[in-house]
């Protein structure tokens, strides 16, 4: 018969050798949902002013991705 503390040993050890394993074939082999999603980005952007602007800084939201840093202008 296996005692209540045997079996929580033995849980322990089983949670410490299958989180590593879990991890490790999640991370070689992803699910095909990691890479199954889409992603649609809009900005508008708009300046007016009634007088001279000088010296300005505008902070502007871009996105950076992998399809950007190939082609700087294919998205602009």
């Amino acid at each position: 018969m296996v005692s209540s503390k045997q079996l929580l040993v033995i849980g322990v050890a089983l949670l410490v050798v299958l989180v590593p394993v879990a991890a490790v074939g999640f991370l070689f082999f992803p699910p095909d949902f990691a890479y199954s999603h889409t992603s649609t980005y809009s900005y508008t952007t708009s300046i007016s002013t009634n007088t001279t602007i000088e010296n300005a800084t505008f902070h502007l939201p871009f996105p950076a991705g992998t399809d950007v840093d190939a082609d700087a202008a294919s998205d602009l």
